[in-house]
């Protein structure tokens, strides 16, 4: 739903739409959101998430009306229409009022709608951001969990990886020279163990240091982690198939070290997109914020 001075415009996908029905559809979908607003206004949790744009990515040739969605499908909403997450995001902060003030006089009641149909944006305007320290920290959450699921001599707990679970959980903060040495890496070079419809990693250890080879969606993203702890298996590689959709994985170890080329890239935009794309640009920033002391 995208918000305008003139008031809300419902938009959606014309085959699912039709499918659920139109009408049907744009009433459960005020009706979930009339639910979350008075859930917003009584001050209770998982309700409205603002997301602010940065105005300079959008650049001067293009509009970004502020918008309200529910990542999930009409069904899935109608379902549970007063348990709804509502996303809002936005530019300017007129714009975040613009929403809120119309939800005000949000109704819903019943409505006679027209519909248009049209195409939509050949080249979209898409943006990739990246927090490289929360990218970093789910990386090692990976392979540690990967480690809590085969290891069988080994208890993975706050004894055994002291120091890589208070990397994870932000008690400990990431080095900066660490967090460069870690990321996306170049595709080509983990394709001895990618594999079409699956997503697969590589762990080795030496040096009392476990590192991650991470290859997901067959092989089109690929990135490289590593985190101290010990090793008390009889093995020192770690190979694990995860077919997607599936929970039939495959696990294979070995007590043959077999290392990957590492070669990482600070701009992966190419092998997430895996589409044409017209004035790509990338970008890297550093911002400081004050570190918040976690709760005990």
């Amino acid at each position: 739903m995208t918000f305008e001075e003139k008031g809300a415009e419902f938009r959606g996908d014309i085959e699912e739409t039709d499918a659920f029905g139109r009408d049907k559809a744009i009433s459960e979908f005020k009706i979930a959101v009339v639910n979350t607003y008075q859930r917003f206004l009584e001050n209770k949790r998982d309700t409205f998430y603002f997301e602010q744009v940065e105005p300079d990515i959008l650049g001067k040739e293009f509009r970004y009306p502020p918008r309200l969605f529910i990542r999930r499908t009409m069904t899935e909403i109608s379902r549970k229409p007063k348990k709804q997450k509502c996303r809002i995001r936005y530019v300017t902060d007129e714009d975040r009022a613009l929403v809120l003030e119309t939800l005000k006089t949000f109704s819903a009641g019943p409505k006679e709608h027209k519909w248009r149909q049209k195409p939509s944006s050949n080249r979209p305007t898409i943006r990739l951001f990246f927090d490289t320290g929360c990218t970093v920290r789910a990386l090692m959450k990976i392979g540690l969990n990967l480690l809590a699921a085969h290891c069988r001599s080994m208890p993975i707990n706050r004894s055994t990886f002291d120091r890589a679970m208070r990397l994870i959980m932000r008690e400990t903060e990431l080095n900066g020279n660490v967090i460069f040495e870690m990321g996306f890496v170049n595709p080509k070079h983990f394709a001895p163990i990618a594999k079409e419809g699956c997503h697969t990693f590589r762990l080795l250890h030496a040096d009392n240091m476990w590192r991650l080879h991470s290859s997901f969606f067959g092989g089109r993203m690929c990135t490289y982690a590593c985190f101290p702890g010990p090793n008390r298996e009889n093995w020192v590689c770690l190979d694990v198939v995860a077919p997607i959709k599936s929970t039939k994985w495959e696990w294979r170890s070995s007590t043959i070290y077999q290392p990957l080329d590492i070669e990482l890239r600070l701009d992966a935009s190419a092998e997430l997109l895996n589409c044409r794309s017209e004035l790509s640009r990338s970008e890297i920033r550093v911002e400081v914020h004050d570190s918040k002391k976690r709760k005990k």
